[in-house]
């Protein structure tokens, strides 16, 4: 199985684990994320690589952001299983996330990586557990308190367990840009200063402050 989402930092997934009375098999902590596209259950490393280079492209253009949830849920039982259990989830927040995931739909698209469309409808969320339907019911659309935490990196899962587990994790970007005035006078300040120049008569040029030094 492989799919590309955002794991959750131990703060906030220890939070939600601990939410009291949630039933059936509940997800280990260690485990939640937020699913973004879901890549299928077989899928060739040929296909994985470019996948780990539409991530990295993306990785370089994306900057940190916030996310949270405050409604627990559940999803309809799903009719192409035998299983009468459904995923007991929190919906997760973020106008930036959608955004990602519309963004990285694109870039596959355009390296043409297949992925599941089987839900045209983007809805992020994180699963807290599965469980009989008859015993799920009363979970759906429950508020609970705000639990927020701060995105900053995008993660490939493929395969399973033990040697079939592949796992690559792209960090975003943090571009920090200054203000005009800051940086025209930190320019002016830092970098450079008038000096009469040799090579054109009347004229002064820019030379560097800070000369580095011979070895």
């Amino acid at each position: 199985m492989a799919f590309i989402g955002i794991k959750l930092p131990e703060g906030a997934a220890r939070v939600l684990h601990r939410i009291d009375g949630i039933p059936g098999d509940r997800v280990p902590r260690d485990h939640a994320h937020v699913t973004m596209v879901f890549l299928g259950d077989e899928v060739p490393f040929t296909v994985l690589n470019r996948v780990i280079e539409v991530i990295a492209k993306l990785g370089e253009t994306t900057q940190p952001f916030p996310c949270y949830t405050s409604l627990v849920s559940t999803f309809p039982s799903d009719s192409d299983s035998d299983s009468d259990t459904v995923p007991i989830i929190c919906r997760v927040n973020s106008n930036e996330l959608h955004d990602l995931q519309a963004r990285l739909c694109k870039e596959l698209d355009k390296a043409r990586v297949p992925y599941s469309k089987k839900y045209p409808e983007y809805k992020p969320h994180t699963t807290l557990a599965f469980a009989p339907s008859k015993n799920a019911e009363v979970w759906h659309d429950r508020t609970i308190p705000t639990v927020s935490w701060g995105v900053n990196e995008i993660t490939l899962w493929g395969g399973d367990e033990g040697d079939e587990r592949l796992v690559v994790t792209v960090p975003f970007a943090l571009k920090l840009e200054l203000p005009k005035r800051v940086a025209a006078r930190y320019r002016f300040k830092h970098l450079h200063h008038l000096h009469p120049c040799h090579h054109l008569p009347g004229r002064r040029c820019w030379i560097p402050l800070h000369r580095p030094r011979a070895h």
